[in-house]
């Protein structure tokens, strides 16, 4: 008895063994680090090379993007529950934002850039039938979505800003904000008056829709070739970042002016007084948060990166929102740029103490 329970036991193990063998030598083939990667591999070989264990490069990437959004999504399913399942209220703004992600980072290996396949998959997903998951998403959703990438945008154009540059090219700036725009505003104003057969007021609206620049186009591209050193001895890119958000302050203000000179004739010469007013409470609001920055959190704290973050964008976001809650949507975006650029410019300065001791 004893003999054959030991030649079962010896027989038990082999038969274990040779599983783990098998599972060892099959096992060798999905690790990276039994295939080295050669030094002067094409892309063919280096995106095989990322689908072996564990991932790596863009596969890794790309893997970790999914495995982030599914966790996300299962999290707010654990808290919204219908929300975000297909016919919820979130779920299309979550389709549109990974398909816009993905539109993006396909489109960015490509000489476009990555907002251009952004604008694509949104426009599809918002008008073809059959797929126009867009189409579903509440106002009230999108007009938050677009305030807070408003705002983002803002916040980033003010911290790369450069303040010698700034200095310097200031009246450049005003020209540059002032002059192409009200000149387009003026030629879509006449040509839809005499043209479309609009009237005046409707007409200079039309203008000034016509003639802004949209920061959320041309702030990231002046950052990318900021980040690549192109115009910084210059300044091209403050000098354009700055007039751009001049230009939306103006088509702002002069779209709110015609359109309360539209729909009423009481109190136009406030209307018109607003306009400049809107400018003043948002650089002043900017300026003072901006101060205000410079000393909370304290230089020393251990998480002062953080909390400077946190407060900034805090501070951008209620420029934003707090100002078309007053009805002075002007000042916010004004007031957002403003507060990055003046608490990035005593945090430079800080950094440069701190550096030089």
């Amino acid at each position: 008895v004893y003999i054959s329970a030991s030649c079962s036991c010896t027989n038990k193990d082999k038969v274990k063994h040779s599983r783990c063998a098998c599972l060892k030598s099959f096992s060798r083939h999905l690790l990276a680090s039994h295939h080295p990667l050669p030094e002067k591999a094409n892309r063919f070989k280096v995106l095989a090379h990322g689908f072996l264990c564990p991932p790596s490069g863009k596969v890794g990437a790309v893997l970790l993007v999914i495995v982030l959004f599914a966790m996300w999504w299962a999290t707010l399913l654990s808290i919204a529950k219908k929300e975000v399942m297909p016919g919820g209220s979130l779920f299309p703004m979550l389709i549109m934002f990974i398909a816009a992600w993905c539109a993006g980072y396909i489109v960015k290996h490509t000489v476009l850039p990555p907002l251009v396949g952004m604008l694509v998959v949104g426009a599809i997903l918002g008008n073809v039938e059959g797929i126009n998951v867009a189409k579903h998403i509440q106002s009230s959703w999108s007009s938050t979505a677009r305030s807070i990438a408003l705002s983002v945008i803002l916040t980033r154009a003010g911290l790369g800003l450069d303040p010698v540059a700034l200095k310097k090219l200031s009246w450049v700036v005003f020209r540059l904000a002032f002059g192409p725009s009200l000149l387009e505003c003026i030629t879509s104003g006449l040509l839809a008056r005499f043209v479309l057969d609009f009237p005046w007021t409707w007409a200079f609206m039309l203008g000034f829709v016509m003639a802004v620049v949209s920061p959320a186009v041309v702030v990231p591209l002046m950052l990318n070739l900021s980040e690549r050193g192109y115009g910084l001895n210059k300044g091209i890119p403050t000098l354009i970042i700055a007039a751009c958000s001049l230009d939306s302050v103006l088509a702002v203000t002069g779209f709110g002016v015609l359109l309360d000179l539209a729909f009423t004739q009481d109190n136009l010469v406030w209307g018109i007084i607003k306009g400049p007013l809107e400018a003043v409470v948002g650089v002043s609001y900017g300026v003072v948060v901006g101060l205000l920055l410079w000393y909370i959190p304290q230089r020393h704290s251990k998480n002062v990166v953080l909390f400077r973050s946190a407060l900034l964008i805090g501070a951008a976001l209620l420029a934003i929102f707090g100002s078309k809650i007053l009805d002075w949507s002007g000042s916010g975006p004004l007031g957002c740029i403003t507060v990055s650029f003046v608490a990035a410019h005593g945090w430079r300065k800080d950094y440069q103490e701190k550096k030089t001791k």
